[in-house]
């Protein structure tokens, strides 16, 4: 396969091994959690700012590392560590939210004519105010940007974009607010001031 991750630094994995435990059984059986193992770090990196355009140079921001958690060869949850003040390494989240998704999504790059030519470095990319994820194929001369599900309909891509297409529709999607009271979404909402 054309990929590769990024080797994270040691205090990262031992924020992983040290949180573990004290997060990871509200979603698994001790034994079960015994269990499981930690596959190779994938970079995770934050959409900065509401405003665009957006482009690939300074919207980005790394934060952290995630981890799938394996039983077997399958995904079954993933760990997120996040780098806090003072360079510290913390275990933000546990969950089994896109474990199969990225996993399936890795895979299936895998098989794209797209990655033929060329290494990449594999990274997950959050766009919270979006409501957004994707994963982010980086090389030093071109990347992909593959949207993962659920995602919504124009922001749907059948096979990887590159970054002005995807930064395009991005910014098109405008940034999402819940409505008040009913937890539902609403947008996209254009010119609202940034988060403070």
């Amino acid at each position: 396969m054309p990929f590769h991750l990024a080797d994270e630094p040691p205090s990262c994995r031992q924020a992983l091994l040290s949180g573990i435990h004290r997060l990871g059984t509200a979603i698994f059986s001790p034994a079960r959690l015994a269990r499981l193992e930690s596959a190779a770090p994938i970079p995770t990196w934050s959409l900065q700012g509401t405003a665009g355009p957006f482009t690939l140079d300074q919207s980005l921001k790394p934060v952290g590392f995630a981890y799938l958690l394996l039983e077997g060869d399958r995904a079954v949850g993933v760990s997120e560590v996040l780098k806090r003040s003072r360079g510290l390494w913390e275990l933000a989240s546990v969950s089994t939210a896109y474990a199969r998704v990225l996993g399936h999504a890795i895979e299936r790059a895998g098989g794209n004519r797209d990655f033929r030519r060329g290494q990449f470095e594999v990274r997950w990319l959050h766009a919270p105010l979006q409501h957004v994820e994707a994963l982010w194929f980086f090389s030093t001369n071109r990347s992909l940007f593959w949207v993962l599900p659920p995602a919504v309909r124009r922001l749907k891509f059948r096979n990887p974009s590159p970054p002005e297409r995807f930064f395009s529709r991005l910014y098109a999607q405008g940034p999402k607010t819940p409505i008040p009271g009913n937890g539902q979404i609403e947008g996209p909402r254009k010119g609202l001031p940034a988060p403070q």
